[in-house]
């Protein structure tokens, strides 16, 4: 027999996915703050992997598809991922064997893998793209100055 906090333990990270995936609904970009708050970015002076992640979102539920691809590539697939885990983790609160038939295994695993791969690629895309338009040199020299 479950205890109450086992009950509560497996609502937290329900209710924290929900927040994440119905925020569009509540807030929109122009309510995020314009000031740059991404410590990668302060101290490496290019995106992180997540860069955009909370704008693309925002974006997601207001329809926005494109506008959320063009912050972060990686999305659309991890909110896909994310709303799937949600319906998992409703779903075994009443049914202990909910979408557990290997295809839902394999979906989100397919899904996780799909994500990293996005986040790696557009990361590195984002790094050659830095790096084309300043030199390790000019790199190096900002990277020491905003250290000292």
């Amino acid at each position: 027999m479950k205890t109450t906090a086992d009950k509560i333990s497996h609502l937290v990270p329900l209710v924290i996915i929900g927040i994440a995936l119905s925020a569009g609904f509540f807030i929109s970009v122009s309510d995020l703050p314009q000031k740059m708050i991404c410590l990668t970015k302060q101290l490496l002076h290019f995106d992180c992997p997540g860069c955009g992640m909370t704008r693309a979102f925002l974006l997601i539920p207001r329809g926005n598809f494109m506008a959320a691809l063009s912050f972060n590539a990686a999305a659309p697939a991890l909110y896909v991922l994310l709303f799937i885990i949600m319906v998992t983790l409703m779903g075994r609160l009443s049914h202990k064997e909910f979408l557990s038939s290997l295809f839902w295994v394999r979906l989100r695993y397919s899904l996780a893998i799909l994500v990293l791969t996005l986040v790696t690629v557009q990361w590195f895309v984002r790094i050659f793209v830095y790096f084309s338009e300043h030199s390790l040199i000019e790199y190096i020299k900002a990277f020491l100055g905003s250290s000292v």
